[in-house]
C-alpha cells in the first residue's frame, strides 16, 4: 500500500491552494501591497513546512552541506515569512516595512547559518530535523541559535499584532473585520508555536521537559496556527460560498414547495408554462423564480372563473373548521379561488362579476415563495378547499339547470 504524504506535505499543498485561489480572483487587477505580502507570508509558509517534512529531508540530507540543513532553510523561510507579516501590517498605513526589520532579517539568517555551522560537532552528517533538539539540550551554540530566532520572530509578530489589532477596531463591523481579528488570533498562535520550537531546549534544562511531549505540542500548535490563517485569509470567499448553499437550499425547498399547486395550473394551462422541463435544473434559484411568474400567470388568467361568493363561502366554511388566524384565512382564501377557478375553467364557465383575491404579499421571491408554499399547501390538502371545491361544482350544476 503506498505511503500517504505527511501532514507537513498535506498542508504545504492546502496554503498552496488558498493563494492560487487568491491569485486567480484577483487576476485582472494587480494585487495591493497588503494582497502581495500575504501570499508571499502564505508561500514562504508552505515552503518551511515542506523542507522539514520527511519525504523532503531525506533528499535534502543526501547533498546537505552541513548538518540539519533542512530545518536551517526551515527556519529562514519562516523568518522571511514573518517578515511579510510586517509588512500586512504596514500595508494598512499605506507604507513600506522599515529598512531596519529587512536588515535584522539579514542578520538573523547571517547569525543562524553560522551557529548551525558551529555546531556540527554535535550533529552527524545525516542528521535529520529532530534531531537538533536532542543535540541543543548539551549545546550552547545550538540554544543560541533558537534564541535568535525566537527574538526576531517574536518581535516580528509583536509588530503585527499590535499593528493590524489597532486597524482591526477602526474598521466597521462585517466580514472584513472579522478576518483580520482571526488573523490576529492566527499571529499569536504562529508566535507560540515559534517560541515552542525555538525554546525547547531551554524547557528541558530548566524545566526537565519530556521529549514526548515535543510532537504533540508542535502539531497541535502548528494547526491552529495554519488553519486560523487560512480561514482569517479566506473568510469573505466562504462566507460567501456558505451563504450560496443556504440560499440553493432555501429555493430547493421553495421549489418543491410550491410542486403540488405548479404542477396543478401548468396541467390545467400549459401555455403558462416558460419550459416544458420539469425536471430540477442546475440554476435552481432562477427556476424558483420563473415558477412563481408562472404561477401567478396562472392565477391571473383564472380570475373570470373565480365565483362571486368565494369570500363568503371561505369565511363561512373556515368559521366550521375554527380557523381564526388572519394569515391563515388570506392562505385559504386564495388556495380556494385557485380551486374553485379550476373547477370552473374546466366546466368553461365564466361568471359575471367574480370575486377579486386581495394580494398584500411583498413583491419579492422570498417572500412571494413563503406564501405561495402555503398556499399550495392548503390547495392540496386543506379540508376548507376541498369543501370549496365541491361548493363550486353545485353552484355550476344550479347554474346550467338555470
Amino acid at each position: 500500500m503506498p505511503e500517504l504524504p505527511s501532514f507537513h506535505l498535506l498542508t504545504c499543498a492546502l496554503i498552496i491552494g488558498v493563494v492560487v485561489y487568491k491569485l486567480v480572483i484577483n487576476r485582472d487587477r494587480p494585487p495591493t501591497p497588503g494582497l502581495r505580502h500575504l501570499l508571499l507570508f502564505l508561500l514562504w509558509l508552505a515552503v518551511s513546512l515542506a523542507l522539514v517534512a520527511p519525504e523532503s529531508e531525506r533528499l535534502i540530507v543526501l547533498v546537505q552541506p552541513l548538518p540539519n540543513t533542512a530545518r536551517l532553510l526551515c527556519n529562514h523561510a519562516q523568518l522571511l515569512a514573518v517578515y511579510h507579516m510586517v509588512g500586512i501590517a504596514y500595508s494598512t498605513q499605506s507604507a513600506k516595512p522599515p529598512r531596519t526589520v529587512f536588515a535584522l532579517l539579514l542578520a538573523s539568517w547571517a547569525a543562524m547559518t553560522t551557529l548551525m555551522a558551529f555546531s556540527s560537532s554535535d550533529l552527524t552528517g545525516t542528521a535529520m530535523s529532530r534531531d537538533i533538539f536532542t543535540a541543543a539540550v548539551s549545546n550552547p551554540v545550538l540554544i543560541a541559535y533558537g534564541l535568535v530566532f525566537f527574538f526576531y520572530a517574536t518581535g516580528c509578530i509583536a509588530v503585527f499584532v499590535r499593528m493590524i489589532s489597532r486597524y482591526a477596531r477602526q474598521c466597521a463591523p462585517g466580514l472584513f473585520r472579522s478576518g483580520l481579528r482571526t488573523i490576529v488570533a492566527a499571529a499569536v498562535f504562529s508566535a507560540l508555536w515559534g517560541a515552542w520550537s525555538a525554546l525547547q531546549p531551554l524547557l528541558v534544562l530548566l524545566f526537565g521537559l519530556g521529549p514526548e511531549l515535543r510532537a504533540p505540542v508542535d502539531r497541535v500548535l502548528s494547526i491552529f496556527a495554519v488553519v486560523l490563517w487560512l480561514v482569517g485569509s479566506t473568510m469573505a470567499w466562504w462566507t460567501e460560498l456558505l451563504g450560496k448553499a443556504s440560499r440553493h437550499i432555501a429555493a430547493y425547498r421553495g421549489y418543491r414547495a410550491i410542486n403540488p399547486l405548479w404542477t396543478e395550473l401548468t396541467t390545467a394551462l400549459p401555455r403558462i408554462a416558460l419550459t416544458s422541463h420539469s425536471r430540477l435544473p442546475r440554476n435552481v434559484e432562477f427556476a424558483l423564480y420563473r415558477r412563481v411568474i408562472e404561477i401567478r400567470d396562472g392565477d391571473l388568467a383564472l380570475r373570470p372563473h373565480v365565483p362571486p361568493d368565494l369570500g363568503a363561502w371561505v369565511t363561512e366554511s373556515a368559521r366550521r373548521a375554527r380557523v381564526t388566524d388572519t394569515r391563515q384565512l388570506a392562505v385559504l382564501l386564495e388556495a380556494s379561488s385557485i380551486a374553485a377557478a379550476l373547477v370552473s375553467w374546466k366546466a368553461g364557465h365564466r361568471w359575471d362579476k367574480p370575486f377579486c383575491v386581495p394580494h398584500q404579499v411583498e413583491p419579492c421571491v422570498e417572500s412571494e415563495t413563503a406564501w405561495l408554499a402555503s398556499v399550495s399547501r392548503a390547495f392540496a390538502s386543506s379540508p376548507v378547499v376541498a369543501e370549496i371545491r365541491g361548493r363550486t361544482a353545485e353552484e355550476l350544476a344550479v347554474q346550467k339547470a338555470r
